[in-house]
């Protein structure tokens, strides 16, 4: 229980430091209700719907590290950011890198993506998926948001047609 305590005033401490809107997320977050806007203290604003889980992926990439616990994103780096959804991992490794290519294949993410990064240099938004020869596929978008994917068939009817490159190409 301590150490539960401990952890959650860790997150709200670097919270303060990082978000501007941190009065209305934090209380939002801990309660588990949607949280829809993150604005950052340099300045990005990060939108999505109640269905992206904001504050969740927010937390767990920018606080409990889920991306990064193996490895430093060194500064200078290039990071490709596959299925950069809305741009939580985006957004916080354009901090240290030097460009951040991120591919969200899926219209409506996309289109948050973009807006959600515009003010970011760094970030250079592409409406593509990754996949291993380059051309058209199929995006299953029956499902929440964040689980989008490529499929081969089966029974979803909700379904969008994407350009995919393959890392060689975009390479």
């Amino acid at each position: 229980m301590k150490i539960n305590v401990l952890r959650r005033a860790s997150i709200a401490a670097r919270a303060f430091r990082d978000i501007a809107n941190w009065r209305e997320v934090l209380p939002r977050g801990a309660k588990g209700r949607p949280v829809t806007e993150i604005r950052l203290r340099r300045g990005a604003v990060i939108t999505a719907t109640a269905e992206h889980a904001l504050w969740p992926h927010f937390s767990d990439i920018w606080y409990h590290r889920s991306y990064t616990k193996h490895f430093a994103l060194p500064a200078g780096s290039l990071v490709v950011d596959i299925g950069a959804n809305v741009g939580v991992f985006s957004l916080f490794a354009a901090r240290k890198a030097r460009v951040v290519y991120a591919l969200e294949p899926s219209s409506r993410n996309f289109s948050l993506l973009r807006a959600n990064t515009a003010s970011v240099e760094n970030i250079v938004p592409l409406n593509l998926a990754c996949a291993a020869e380059d051309g058209e596929a199929s995006l299953d978008v029956s499902s929440n948001p964040v689980s989008f994917s490529l499929s081969a068939g089966g029974a979803s009817h909700h379904r969008e047609t994407v350009g995919v490159i393959s890392l060689a190409s975009l390479f």
